[in-house]
């Protein structure tokens, strides 16, 4: 529908040709930690491209802490 859509407003010339999206995620396991009470933890990066062209960038990192320590 949205294809649709979007070839008829490019037909008028209203909006021109709709990008090729790619999203790329990624979880990694730290290899150290910042808090010593930290038992396991990720870091994350996300990047959504149109064209090949990276668009915007998302990363953060995320510990999980021993219980009671």
């Amino acid at each position: 529908m949205i294809g649709l859509v979007h070839k008829a407003l490019e037909s008028l010339g209203i909006v021109g040709p709709m990008p090729d999206y790619q999203l790329r995620c990624e979880r990694v396991p730290k290899r150290s930690f910042e808090s010593p009470t930290a038992i396991v933890g990720f870091d994350y990066h996300i990047v959504v491209s149109a064209d090949g062209v990276p668009q915007t960038e998302m990363v953060w990192s995320e510990e999980i802490q021993r219980f009671g320590g």
